[in-house]
């Protein structure tokens, strides 16, 4: 909701945000912080967001999942974990059939 919102304060035309590995590393250390002390709403706040981009068939960060879906929006913020996968899935995607990864 509150990265919603920020997201809606830029403005729908504002340029496309995209941060990097710095932003990705606050952003894991504050989920891993906060997964010490309220570990099911961290799990669902992270989960459903996933779940929603596997429905629509979208990679991306989670935390941006709801604004970029609601605002329509394509905004990126690095993600640790899937971020790599989601460059092999980009990859596997654009090869032409039949062609070995080497």
């Amino acid at each position: 909701m509150v990265l919603t919102l920020a997201v809606l304060v830029r403005g729908r035309n504002a340029p496309r945000l995209h941060l990097g590995h710095g932003a990705a590393c606050a952003v894991t250390i504050g989920v891993v912080a906060l997964a010490r002390f309220y570990p099911v709403a961290v799990f669902v706040a992270v989960s459903a967001p996933l779940l929603l981009l596997a429905i629509v068939g979208r990679g991306g960060c989670e935390l941006l999942a709801v604004p970029n879906l609601v605002l329509r929006r394509n905004d990126y913020l690095f993600c640790l974990p899937f971020s790599p996968i989601d460059a092999w899935e980009r990859r596997q995607r654009t090869r032409p059939v039949g062609a070995v990864e080497g």
